[in-house]
């Protein structure tokens, strides 16, 4: 007499059925989805037709040109995030750098231009930032009347545009440029001398020198513009102002 299979048996093997057939039906979706990413990346609809460059929300026209390798790349395949990384390496003087894309053929690349707070004259040009960072800029979008760090121009060089300048010189530099900055009205700082910290020599927009030591910086800040108020009237005939010493000595110039 034949024995039939239990039903638990045949239930388990209906179920293991559905099982590869869904498992199969899985597969062929994925393939399927994966064939029409292959395929859509390639259509020359979403090759990158226009790039518009921004700066602080405007559009900088003048920049296009600098990102014309990305015309005609897909605007799917491409790594914005290593992109943006590789914009900043390619242009030191960008602060921050951002790609964003517009399907489906154009990308916008926003981009925050470093803000220069001194510069350093030698055999090039090289504007430092508030965050020590080094970097070359074009002369028509500086600010004027940027301070001039002179004393160290013999230590920078090229290859350390795009990174900090850790020079304790350029650090205690830009302290003296933040701290006076609106505290010396109606001058402002026009050069600072850091060849020996001990003996810092500030320049104001007057012409004026001012010796000062690398203790007690905003003290003696304050005692100077306390000082430029009082000899206001006299200051054409000043030759300079040392504050290194306990009490104020202020140099006349010499007569004839």
């Amino acid at each position: 007499m034949k024995r039939n299979r239990p039903f638990t048996a045949r239930v388990r093997i209906q179920m293991d059925r559905w099982a590869v057939v869904r498992i199969v039906l899985i597969i062929l979706g994925i393939s399927a989805a994966l064939y029409m990413v292959v395929y859509l990346t390639r259509l020359e609809f979403f090759r990158i037709k226009e790039v518009i460059v921004r700066e602080g929300g405007v559009v900088v026209s003048d920049a296009q040109k600098d990102f014309r390798y990305l015309v005609g790349r897909n605007t799917f395949t491409l790594d914005v995030r290593k992109e943006a990384r590789r914009i900043q390496m390619m242009h030191p003087g960008y602060r921050t750098a951002r790609l964003i894309r517009y399907l489906p053929d154009r990308l916008c690349v926003d981009i925050l231009k470093r803000s220069p707070v001194a510069c350093i004259k030698g055999h090039r040009i090289f504007y430092l930032d508030d965050r020590s960072t080094l970097f070359e800029a074009s002369l028509q979008s500086l600010p004027q009347n940027i301070p001039v760090i002179t004393g160290i121009e013999k230590k920078i060089s090229v290859d350390q545009v795009g990174r900090r300048c850790s020079l304790p010189e350029a650090a205690f530099a830009l302290t003296v440029i933040k701290e006076t900055r609106g505290k010396l009205q109606p001058y402002t700082l026009a050069a600072v001398d850091v060849s020996s910290l001990d003996s810092l020599v500030m320049v104001l927009s007057n012409g004026l020198q001012v010796k000062l030591g690398r203790e007690l910086l905003a003290e003696k800040l304050q005692l100077l513009a306390n000082l430029l108020m009082q000899v206001k009237t006299s200051l054409p005939n000043i030759d300079y102002i040392d504050l290194r010493f306990k009490e104020p000595v202020i140099k006349f110039k010499q007569s004839g």
